[in-house]
This record gives C-alpha cells, sequence and structure tokens, in this order.
C-alpha cells in the first residue's frame, strides 16, 4: 500500500476531491468531505472470508441526517472488483448488507452490527462507545474519525494498521490542515 504519510495523503486528497467518477449532484462542504472520508475508509477494511458475497459492494443507509442522504452520491463508485450500491433500509432490515450508515439519533439500533461482515458508520462526538465501528465527525475545519476496534474484532473484521493510526480513538492523528506536520513528522517513527 504505502507509508502511513502517504495513506494519509490519499485520504485526505480523496477526502477534498471527493471519489472518481462520473459526474453527479454532491453533497454540500462537510457533507461530502465526511462521505469521501467514509468511502476511502471502507476500502481499507477486510471483511471475514466468505463475507463477501456478492461482486458489488452493498452499503445501506438508514436515513436521519444530511450525512445520510450524501451517501447516495456513492452509488456506482468502484470498490474492490465491484461498485458501490447504495441502499436506503430501515434499521431491522439489513440483510445483504456488508456495511449501514446509522445517523447519531438512531444508534440503540447498531447491536445489529455484532453480525460477522456488517460494518456500522456513524457520525457524531462519541459513537464509538456505543458500538459503532467507524464514526467521522466534524472537528473545527477539519473531518477526523475513530474507529472501534472492539465492535470491529467482535463482528470479524479488521481495519488496516495505516488507518488505524489515523485514528482519533487509537491515538494516532486525523488527516485535517492543522495534523498533516505532525503526522509527517511522527510517522517516520517505528510502529
Amino acid at each position: 500500500m504505502g507509508t502511513p504519510r502517504t495513506v494519509c495523503t490519499l485520504l485526505l486528497c480523496l477526502a477534498v476531491c471527493g471519489p472518481v467518477g462520473p459526474a453527479r449532484a454532491q453533497p454540500a462542504g462537510d457533507v461530502a468531505l465526511r462521505v469521501a472520508v467514509l468511502y476511502n475508509i471502507v476500502q481499507f477494511v477486510q471483511w471475514p472470508e466468505g463475507s463477501a458475497g456478492a461482486k458489488d459492494f452493498h452499503f445501506c443507509v438508514v436515513e436521519g441526517d444530511e450525512l445520510a442522504a450524501g451517501l447516495g452520491t456513492l452509488e456506482g463508485q468502484p470498490l474492490g472488483a465491484g461498485k458501490v450500491r447504495v441502499r436506503t433500509v430501515a434499521s431491522g432490515q439489513l440483510t445483504g448488507c456488508q456495511a449501514v450508515y446509522l445517523p447519531a439519533a438512531g444508534i440503540a439500533a447498531p447491536r445489529a452490527g455484532r453480525e460477522a461482515g456488517l460494518l456500522t458508520l456513524s457520525s457524531g462526538h462519541g459513537l464509538v462507545e456505543q458500538g459503532v465501528m467507524v464514526n467521522v465527525v466534524q472537528d473545527g475545519k477539519r473531518v477526523a474519525f475513530d474507529i472501534g476496534l472492539g465492535a470491529l474484532r467482535r463482528a470479524g473484521m479488521s481495519v488496516s494498521a495505516k488507518v488505524l493510526r489515523l485514528a482519533l480513538r487509537e491515538g494516532g492523528l486525523s488527516c485535517g490542515e492543522e495534523s498533516a506536520a505532525a503526522f509527517a513528522k511522527s510517522s517516520s517513527a517505528p510502529g
């Protein structure tokens, strides 16, 4: 893949530029940035063997906030050997989903995320403690993310160590303006 510095640069560039693909209506400002960060993190997640199923990646969305609405822009984006397929679902209707976005108001529902191979994502402060596996937040002028390692492991999943180094929950750095220089300095340390 590359060095942690390269991964940070890639995540930051892709988050700022957005996913590459056909032109479509883009959500405004920080929503587009958070959608791009989620899309790019998903690419670094390893699912349990045999859970991938179909060639296309099924990203389910429980409606309820502006980020949920913005995730529709991922429809048709390349992911692995297939494309992202976005589907709006009720929180109890997760059959066939590989990832599910839950709005902060609906976080009581992610207990289903303990199911092997179902990645839970959300956007709001402190949601990893409630069982979310990937949580993206607006932190001042930057977008940051937390990774819920315990929840990932219980679902038989893992995420690249390079992403973990960037995650707030792991004591790493987020890809924000003020952290770029600090990250470049710390990435030369072993680990």
